[in-house]
């Protein structure tokens, strides 16, 4: 618990380069990392499932990746962009107070996401015990399958959408929904026969 707590803790900082890296038009590197990352993350739990390790060794692998990303981010950062500091030692008390309001209803967001994904694995634990835990985390993982294969759609549009809504653009971006739709739709229409048909 110790170490999966020093991973949530250290990954609010570690979402500053990334913001940095959308902010100045490197939005693909952000996600070039972060897929990376993830794939790292599978590999990493992979062997140390198949050479035995158990809980600890797992989390600890998820820790020591996390930082190996850090380290190598805050350096293509700081070289990227040599006259941006990050640290503490010039930040402004009176700066920091007045991004708390806005910050806070991104951390409602947050906290809404963490009571809908884990929130429903605690009462069915509770309710139901730890087998049903297995079999309800199992079943949510496949129906989930559907939402990853819309999702780097959603990704690859987000851009394109945000510029043409700024721009106020509006029949661009109804075409670009329009399309997104229909596309996500067929998709998942197409996973949910698959999921159907194998039982």
């Amino acid at each position: 618990m110790l170490i999966l707590g020093i991973q949530i803790l250290w990954q609010i900082p570690l979402g500053l380069p990334s913001v940095i890296y959308r902010t100045t038009g490197h939005l693909a590197r952000a996600y070039w990392i972060a897929n990376v990352h993830g794939m790292a993350n599978f590999i990493g739990i992979s062997a140390v499932l198949l050479c035995g390790g158990g809980f600890k060794a797992v989390a600890g692998i998820q820790l020591a990746l996390l930082v190996g990303v850090s380290a190598y981010t805050l350096r293509d950062v700081r070289c990227r962009f040599p006259t941006l500091t990050l640290g503490v030692s010039q930040a402004r008390f009176r700066i920091a107070r007045e991004l708390v309001n806005p910050s806070l209803f991104f951390l409602l967001m947050t906290l809404a996401q963490a009571i809908s994904i884990q929130g429903t694995v605690f009462l069915v634990s509770s309710a139901l015990g730890g087998v049903a835990v297995t079999l309800f985390v199992i079943s949510r993982g496949l129906v989930n399958v559907i939402k990853e294969i819309v999702a780097p759609l959603c990704t690859a549009l987000g851009p394109e959408i945000t510029h043409l809504e700024a721009n106020r653009e509006y029949a661009g971006l109804r075409s670009i929904f329009r399309l997104y739709v229909a596309v996500a739709t067929a998709l998942c229409i197409a996973a949910a026969a698959a999921l159907w048909q194998e039982g």
